[in-house]
């Protein structure tokens, strides 16, 4: 309602017809037009690869299923068309599946965060992804060898093991 009140173009995604007639309702008692609004009724990883074709974005706000993994697919619809500058913001940080979308915005240098609204985390998107590197080039995964999943007991054993392979194909050995 807000951004039909304000002018702005924007579509919603909800599997709920019945919100959009409400929003729709009230927005029509209150004189707001709604022909800027639109609504795109299903779940999120369903409706967002067709909307790719509306253009660029200026803000996304990341509010459907909270179950692993959808934040982060509608982060991977949303990611690319996000203007640079534009706002991404990731609602219901508390929840650990929405909280790894959150904590990989914060590790990554193309996003600042802004601030936290409640439990919404509010990134500006600083540049596009760097494209040319694969999974070592993202801040996210500099911990990388991380063996933390291991029983303590089993970590050194196991980075001794890859270590010394190396080693050995290094330098001839088996």
């Amino acid at each position: 309602m807000i951004f039909a009140a304000t002018g702005g173009r924007h579509t919603t995604v909800t599997p709920a017809r019945l919100e959009t007639e409400r929003v729709t309702a009230y927005c029509q008692e209150q004189g707001i037009a709604t022909d800027r609004l639109a609504f795109a009724i299903g779940y999120s990883q369903d409706m967002l690869p067709g909307l790719a074709k509306d253009g660029p974005l200026d803000m996304v706000y990341i509010d459907g299923a909270h179950r692993f993994p959808y934040p982060c697919v509608d982060w991977v619809y949303t990611e690319n068309r996000l203007k640079v500058g534009g706002a991404m913001l990731v609602d219901d940080i508390r929840i650990p599946t929405c909280r790894i979308l959150h904590d990989y915005l914060l590790a990554e240098t193309n996003w600042r965060l802004e601030t936290y609204f409640r439990d919404t985390a509010v990134f500006r998107k600083l540049a596009e992804a760097d494209q040319t590197s694969d999974w070592q080039g993202q801040m996210f995964n500099k911990s990388y060898p991380d063996w933390s999943f291991l029983p303590r007991a089993q970590r050194p054993t196991n980075l001794w093991n890859r270590v010394s392979g190396r080693l050995a194909r290094q330098f001839g050995g088996s």
